[in-house]
């Protein structure tokens, strides 16, 4: 399927408005979009292993104060818990609860239904183009 200028910046205007709705959706649980990006990070770094504030500022390419003031608001809404470490108190370790999952589930939900519609509308070639168009607009934004 062969696709022109006009219908790739609809479908990309689609997704900016999908990804609105999404953070208007998770900010009727008060969240703002570093804080559902520090939820879904955490997510995404478990594994076996635990995650510190200073882990997560070097993945977010964010401060290690901006972190921690994040943590501290996420954990008063009961999104994380954070545990000191019980011989280097200045280690803080960050853990999803409660109200976290549901963060995770709606936001992963909304990406690979934009993958699924992604694959289903491009063809490989496309999302290459389209992969490079992203990636030049992030390198703008930064």
């Amino acid at each position: 399927m062969k696709t022109n200028g006009n219908e790739i910046m609809n479908y990309m205007k689609r997704i900016i408005e999908k990804e609105h709705q999404l953070i208007v959706k998770m900010s009727e649980g008060a969240l703002n979009l570093n804080e559902i990006v520090l939820v879904v990070c955490l997510y995404g770094l478990l594994g076996d292993k635990q995650n510190t504030t200073s882990q997560l500022a070097k993945n977010l390419s964010m401060s290690p104060s901006a972190i921690s003031n994040i943590v501290k608001k996420l954990e008063k809404k009961g999104y994380i818990k954070r545990v000191h470490d019980t011989i280097d108190r200045r280690k803080v370790y960050v853990f999803p609860q409660g109200k976290s999952d549901l963060v995770n589930k709606i936001y992963n939900k909304y990406y690979c239904d934009l993958d699924l519609c992604l694959q289903s509308t491009f063809s490989a070639e496309e999302l290459d183009v389209f992969t490079n168009i992203m990636k030049s607009i992030e390198s703008l934004i930064k």
